[in-house]
């Protein structure tokens, strides 16, 4: 939903994140749940405060490699028909843990403390 583009700033490439309200508050939010995430110690991607064009903008390190893409998780959802006696939560984290991915359930509870 947010206005975004992609930047090089000392040769590193970094993700600029607009607003979508009036009332500007994105990018302020992505800055202070970065900086509770600091404190707590979870897992997150490191959000700055920076004006462009007269718009305040959040700004972050592009959080993956060359060799990474992020995939949406209603794509993952989506990606193999849910079983009957399964919630959508524990469907979700069967097929991330089939992905290999470790500690899936610490990080979206994280992930919900946050929001």
């Amino acid at each position: 939903m947010l206005s975004k583009t992609w930047f090089i700033e000392n040769n590193k490439r970094k993700l600029m994140k607009g607003t979508y309200t009036s009332s500007n508050q994105e990018p302020i939010n992505e800055y202070i749940a970065s900086l509770i995430c600091e404190r707590l110690g979870i897992n997150h991607v490191d959000y700055k405060i920076d004006i462009y064009n007269n718009k305040i903008v959040s700004v972050c390190d592009n959080c993956i490699n060359s060799d990474e893409e992020i995939i949406g998780a209603y794509d993952v959802f989506m990606s193999r028909k849910k079983s009957n006696n399964e919630s959508n939560y524990r469907q979700y984290v069967n097929i991330l843990k089939e992905m290999g991915l470790n500690d899936i359930e610490k990080n979206l509870s994280d992930m919900y403390l946050i929001h």
